[in-house]
This record gives structure tokens, C-alpha cells and sequence, in this order.
């Protein structure tokens, strides 16, 4: 639906965007993940047409879009763009805001195509209230419909769950999947938190300082991490040097990489264990406890599903670990 081919683009002759080339099918969900800074939201208004790279093109169904310089005002009709911003209108009820994108349309079709809207994001019940009298999750689930109403071909997604609470996030999430699957509109979504496209994205994009570093599904960027920092943006993780891993865990590894990633849930107590420790923390986090380890002097995190009292001595064994860059 979408396809950036090696975009290049920069700002007060700083490369903010280097060389990148990604593509997003119909009804999938793209996540784009970075730190802040990395270029996230530079590189989605790319997308939309509201900033020219210098080098490279963005083409919609396989179409070069016209960039800014080449039109009166910036932007694409098929391509949406929502940020973090609050723009509705104040003064006017929810219905009312999502049909002023419809204003040229015919009123029945209008009237008709808005209801579905916002029962397809559970807000009909509030069509009548203003922006100030209903929650977060919902004005976000309103922006995002709003943005749709016209039914472009892609909606572009900044940092959407940014300022939501966890059941906010949640109900927001569950809207979107099935308004991007009902809709058929290919989608990209940037955050910086893993946790954001986890159930949600079909491809993931790991981004820093405006180079892609790794794309592919999230599961296995989360498995098989490039380097550390791809690592840890995809999830916590204890990160060793190859030669303290290899001497202290005997574990076979090659010298090829400079670093040992050890996921927490890949620590697994076990009164059998390889490995003997002493319980230095342990910390609640509601489904799980993380327990810190300190074994010949190097400190894991580990996760377990019952408390364990710190000072306690435990065996422990590394089922698993990535050697990377």
C-alpha cells in the first residue's frame, strides 16, 4: 500500500534520516520503534507528504506521492496522519466532529458513515458529549476516526498510547485492530516502548538515529536482537561481556560478538541449577516478582512467580542467551 524506498532527509545540514527503505501491506499494522529523537515522526511525515526528502521517494500503491514542493499545500488526501495533539473542536459534540470531515459529503451517507464509525470504536453512547467531558482513551479513539472518516489508504500513528493509563491503552488497542482490519488501511504506528506494539504490529522497525537497523516480525526481533541496543529497546534484558559470560557461565560462545544478552525469563530457578546464588532483591510487579542474582560477582535479573526472601541462597540455570554486537 505503502513503500518508502531509501529515504534520506536532513534538517540544518544534520542527517536526521539515512538511507531507509520499508513497506506496509493492507490491513497490516507496521511498528515503527526508536528512542526519542531517533527520527520517528520525521520519517512518518515523510510519509504523509508534509516533509520532502532529499534523497529517495514514498509511493502509494506503487505511485510516487507528490511531494511538498510540488503542491499548494503539503500532505495527501489518502494519507492520515495522527499525533498527539488535541485537534477537535472544542464547542462541538464528538458526532459532530467526526462528520466535519464528511462536510462535502451527501448527509445520509454522511450520518450513516459516522455512526459506524463510532460504534466500530465503542463511542456511540458519547456521540453527543463535547471533547472536555470524555476520557483520554476516548478522545484518542475519536481522533483516530476522525482522521479515517474520508477512508484514506493509510493512517500514520504518533505515539498513540503515549499519555494513556493502562485500561485506556488497552481498550484503545482492541479498537484499532479491528478498525485497521475492518477498514483495510495500512497502518504505521511509532512508539517508544516496547510494550506498545506487542499484540499489536505484524512487522516491527527498530530505528536509531534515523538508520533502520532490524525489521521483521516482533517475535523475532525480540528473539534474535543484531545488537544490544536492539536488545534492550525490545525488552529488559542483562547484558554480559562475550569474555566475563564465557569465563564465568562457561557457556560456548564465539568471539565474532562483544556482547551476551540474557533475557530475564531465560534465568529459570531450579533446585537442580548449574549456578548458586544469593537473593539480593526482589521486587513485586504484580504477575511476577523480579529477583536480582549476584553470581561470581556478575548481577542477573531474573524473573519468578513466587517471592522469594532476599538473602535466601538458590540455584539457578541459563536455558537460552543471544550473542550480539
Amino acid at each position: 500500500m505503502i513503500k518508502l524506498k531509501k529515504v534520506s532527509y536532513s534538517y540544518n545540514n544534520k542527517l536526521v534520516i539515512q538511507n531507509v527503505s520499508v513497506e506496509i501491506e493492507k490491513s497490516k499494522i507496521h511498528g515503527i520503534l526508536g528512542e526519542s529523537g531517533s527520527g520517528k515522526t520525521t520519517l512518518l511525515k515523510i510519509m504523509a507528504g508534509l516533509l520532502e526528502p532529499e534523497n529517495g521517494e514514498v509511493l502509494l500503491e506503487n505511485k510516487p506521492i507528490l511531494k511538498p514542493s510540488e503542491k499548494l499545500i503539503a500532505g495527501n488526501q489518502k494519507i492520515k496522519m495522527v499525533t498527539q495533539s488535541n485537534s477537535l473542536f472544542p464547542n462541538i459534540s464528538i458526532f459532530e466532529n467526526v462528520a466535519y470531515e464528511l462536510r462535502f459529503f451527501d448527509t445520509k451517507y454522511k450520518t450513516a458513515r459516522v455512526n459506524k464509525l463510532l460504534k466500530m470504536a465503542g463511542l456511540f453512547a458519547l456521540k453527543d458529549r463535547l471533547p472536555r467531558e470524555i476520557s483520554g482513551g476516548e478522545l484518542q479513539r475519536t481522533l483516530i476516526i476522525k482522521a479515517i472518516a474520508d477512508e484514506p489508504k493509510v493512517l500514520l500513528l504518533d505515539e498513540p498510547f503515549s499519555n494513556l493509563d493502562s485500561n485506556n491503552k488497552t481498550k484503545l488497542k482492541a479498537s484499532l485492530l479491528d478498525i485497521i482490519s475492518q477498514e483495510e488501511i495500512a497502518c504505521v504506528l511509532v512508539s517508544h516502548d516496547m510494550s506498545d506494539a506487542f499484540g499489536m504490529v505484524d512487522e516491527l522497525s527498530i530505528i536509531k538515529k534515523g538508520k533502520l537497523l532490524q525489521s521483521g516480525k516482533p517475535k523475532d526481533v525480540y528473539l534474535s536482537p543484531k545488537s544490544t541496543y536492539i536488545a534492550s529497546i525490545t525488552g529488559f534484558c542483562n547484558v554480559i561481556q562475550n569474555k566475563i559470560a564465557g569465563e564465568v557461565f562457561d557457556l560456548k560462545l564465539d568471539n565474532s560478538h562483544s556482547n551476551v544478552v540474557i533475557r530475564p525469563e531465560d534465568i529459570s530457578i531450579d533446585e537442580k541449577g548449574i549456578y548458586f546464588s544469593e537473593i539480593s532483591k526482589n521486587i513485586f510487579l504484580g504477575s511476577y516478582y523480579q529477583i536480582e542474582l549476584n553470581y561470581q560477582n556478575v548481577k542477573l535479573i531474573a524473573n519468578s512467580l513466587v517471592p522469594i526472601d532476599v538473602s535466601k541462597q538458590v540455584r539457578f540455570n541459563i536455558k537460552s542467551w543471544i550473542l550480539v554486537s
